[in-house]
């Protein structure tokens, strides 16, 4: 198990050191932002029923400081599908460099018998979208322990089944988190154009008529040169739209974030002047 991992995150680490700190860094912060929805509860609760608060704000300065939180939140989660496209991409053609380029390296004899080519077309085709499940599956688990880690802090010293019932609970969050993971840049959801391009190249690399030739004649470069020039005029563009699209779903996702904080604004007016009482908030603050 531990083998892939390793394999996993150091690839990841050879294509882009910034990027994947950066990732990971980013996917710290908007997991530990667990802790900052836990201290919302107390600060409004306190400031509702006139104890000391951390922020020794009122209840409409916590509202507004919620909502710079939550519209911070929606801009780093933006930044952190951006630059996991980012890096998707270039995993991509990493990949497909470095898979001709072991090819090359193997004996004549190898590509001499047909059941090696199928293998050897079987691994290029399915590492195109599973190395990406494992990677994306690997960041989930990692955030998914940070706030593993966070309850069990919280938790635990008050009651220990209530702490064994935090931790069932992140499993369960880890599972269904990995099972979500979804690969991008898979050139199979190109166009015609790009796609025709790709399967020609590839079928007659891993043909077993033609692959010995390769070998023989030393073309791997070749074949190379133009998978990275596909790949790269399919992921140029490809990152083109995922630019505008984490743009508008960024603006878009400030909608119920600003829709929520007019709702709470209409709510703390009411509890404010005696309408509602400070548990009838909670409950529609919390709906």
């Amino acid at each position: 198990m531990w083998q892939p991992i390793k394999f996993t995150l150091q690839s990841s680490w050879d294509v882009s050191k910034k990027l994947f700190i950066i990732y990971l860094f980013i996917q710290t912060i908007l997991a530990l932002t667990f802790i900052i929805d836990l201290l919302s509860y107390k600060e409004i609760i306190d400031t509702i029923s006139g104890n000391k608060t951390i922020l020794g704000l009122s209840l409409f300065g916590v509202i507004f400081v919620l909502l710079i939180y939550y519209l911070s939140y929606k801009v780093l989660e933006g930044m952190s599908n951006y630059i996991w496209n980012l890096l998707d991409s270039h995993l991509a053609i990493h990949l497909n460099r470095k898979f001709i380029d072991k090819m090359a390296t193997l004996d004549l004899s190898i590509f001499e018998e047909p059941k090696n080519v199928g293998l050897a077309n079987r691994a290029f085709n399915r590492f195109q979208f599973q190395f990406k499940y494992y990677l994306k599956a690997i960041v989930d688990v990692y955030s998914s322990f940070l706030k593993l880690l966070v309850s069990l802090v919280i938790f635990f010293y008050v009651s220990p089944i209530l702490g064994g019932f935090i931790v069932l609970s992140n499993l369960i969050h880890i599972y269904i988190n990995s099972r979500q993971a979804q690969g991008r840049f898979l050139i199979y959801r190109a166009d015609d154009e790009i796609k025709r391009k790709f399967e020609y190249i590839v079928n007659t690399l891993f043909s077993k008529d033609t692959l010995p030739e390769i070998k023989l004649y030393k073309s791997f470069g070749f074949f190379k040169e133009k998978i990275t020039r596909i790949y790269r005029q399919f992921t140029g563009h490809q990152l083109k739209i995922e630019k505008k699209h984490t743009i508008y779903n960024t603006l878009a996702g400030f909608l119920p974030t600003i829709s929520i904080f007019t709702y709470s604004l209409f709510i703390a007016n009411q509890v404010t002047t005696g309408i509602i009482s400070a548990g009838q908030f909670l409950f529609l603050f919390f709906n």
